[in-house]
């Protein structure tokens, strides 16, 4: 065959390449028989033969999982269903970021404490989507991108719930920051700081939800760029601790809310590290890891 060749799919199970030519034998209205495979067969690796013209478009829509829906009744539904439990609980997460920025900025008891009341639900949510995930690949047996989605799916869940935790920690230092003194300047800095991470994780969730690599890519970097900052952010404070120790109860607390904003912002990068396994299959995850460096 002119222009074909053989190739190992470094992302590809051989169920889908039996399932891809049973659906192109149904379109076609072929005669095929389709023989059945051991089960041993369809666990080895698997080459096949991939030409670069019109066979290639229907392979890679089958392969990707966007060309036709699962071909086992219910698991489209029971993705919905997990994506909507991982949304609900992105809304409730930012939420609790936009009540403890508030309960910090205005020194209100009451948004501490809608921080620390909805931690709760989001706890519980944690443990649906780790409950739905599971049973998605105990009885679908997702592959590819649909396994991809599933698997980043559920480690989103973590991540939201220690982001959510982290919300906790800042609404209980505000709460004892209430009746410190914090001079205006390092307020402020420290909002603008807030209003940054806020942002970032706000655009971390856009990358996870469309799945784009592009938006991830920036998410990354600025992510980077804010830890630095808040690590600034911890040294300044730990510096007037020792200058100050008239007010050092006021820059404990200060310390700990840039250090819980430190830990949101390394969540974004987690969250945005997802989305690109999502899209690309690659794990990006601790890129300056020397032990990485030295497998790959």
């Amino acid at each position: 065959m002119v222009g074909a060749k053989t190739s190992a799919h470094p992302d590809f199970h051989p169920h889908d390449l039996y399932h891809c030519l049973w659906r192109a034998a149904l379109a076609a209205g072929s005669q095929i028989a389709l023989t059945a495979v051991p089960l041993g067969a369809l666990r080895a690796p698997v080459a096949f033969t991939r030409v670069d013209s019109v066979a290639s478009v229907s392979t890679l829509d089958c392969m990707s999982g966007t060309g036709f829906k699962h071909y086992l009744p219910g698991f489209d539904q029971a993705l919905e269903n997990l994506k909507e439990d991982v949304t609900l609980m992105a809304n409730l997460v930012s939420r609790n970021l936009a009540n403890a920025r508030a309960g910090f900025a205005e020194r209100d008891d009451d948004f501490c404490a809608a921080v620390i009341a909805d931690d709760d639900e989001v706890d519980l949510l944690e443990k649906e989507v780790d409950r739905l995930g599971t049973d998605i690949l105990m009885r679908f047996q997702p592959m590819i991108t649909d396994l991809r989605t599933v698997l980043a799916t559920i480690k989103i869940g973590s991540i939201l719930e220690r982001t959510s935790n982290q919300t906790v920690v800042i609404a209980r230092r505000a709460r004892k920051l209430c009746d410190e003194f914090i001079p205006a300047e390092e307020h402020e800095s420290l909002l603008a700081h807030f209003d940054a991470v806020s942002r970032v994780f706000s655009e971390a969730l856009s990358a996870f939800h469309l799945v784009d690599s592009l938006l991830a890519g920036h998410v990354l970097g600025q992510s980077q760029v804010l830890t630095e900052a808040g690590e600034a952010f911890v040294d300044q404070f730990t510096e007037h601790l020792e200058e100050r120790p008239m007010g050092s109860r006021a820059y404990v607390n200060l310390m700990a809310v840039a250090q819980a904003l430190a830990e949101i912002t390394e969540l974004c990068g987690n969250i945005a590290s997802e989305a690109v396994y999502i899209a690309e299959a690659r794990d990006i995850r601790h890129p300056k890891n020397p032990l990485a460096e030295t497998e790959e």
